[in-house]
């Protein structure tokens, strides 16, 4: 009978090199590719509409009595402000989403050339937060305005306030309480029509107001 070991002792030598021929392999984590933020668009509103070229810019504002048509407030021909307000707007500005509400003051930079370039501005008075305009260069979007542009702007609409030249108003005297902004207001008739507030210039007529309630 032949004899197994002689067999045996191969497979157990042929093993121990196998095993001593093994390296251990690590193997690293794979990472994902992480994505490149989207870029974030920007204009130069003065460079793209060139507005160093402006000789006035003329401001309309939004006509509450006709709401798709415009009024003019004023027109700055003032070199030093209309330089001014156009160094204040010369600055890269980001692009966002088009705000959802109409524009309350349309400003028309006359250029030198006499093209007219237009831009509208602000949801209401006291909410001056974009700026907009119809070129390609906006891309349906909106831009936030500089603070020293919002400034400036301010600066001259405060310097052309809007008055009400009244020949006659028919309407009840009602008196307010105390803390309140106006001391009477004019209901005008007939009635849903409006209210107007009303203060005295002086003592005197202020008891005239006060003799209508």
């Amino acid at each position: 009978m032949r004899s197994k070991l002689p067999a045996l002792g191969s497979v157990l030598m042929l093993s121990v090199l196998i095993l001593g021929g093994c390296a251990s392999i690590t193997v690293q984590p794979t990472e994902s590719p992480t994505a490149a933020p989207p870029e974030v668009a920007h204009i130069n509103v003065v460079e793209q509409a060139g507005l160093t070229a402006a000789v006035e810019i003329e401001v309309l504002e939004w006509d509450l009595d006709s709401p798709s048509s415009y009024s003019h407030r004023l027109t700055i021909t003032d070199s030093q402000v209309v330089a001014r307000m156009v160094a204040a707007l010369d600055t890269d500005l980001q692009l966002g989403p088009r705000a959802r509400c109409p524009a309350w003051y349309t400003l028309r930079f006359h250029l030198a050339d006499g093209t007219v370039q237009e831009l509208g501005y602000a949801c209401d008075p006291q909410n001056p937060t974009f700026l907009r305009g119809g070129q390609d260069f906006w891309q349906g979007q909106d831009v936030e305005p500089p603070g020293r542009f919002n400034e400036v702007v301010q600066e001259q609409l405060a310097a052309s306030p809007v008055g009400v030249v009244a020949v006659g108003w028919l309407g009840q005297v009602v008196s307010l309480p105390p803390g309140s902004q106006y001391d009477d207001y004019l209901a005008l008739a007939p009635e849903g029509t409006g209210e107007i507030g009303l203060t005295g210039a002086d003592a005197a007529i202020e008891a005239e107001i006060a003799g209508l309630r």
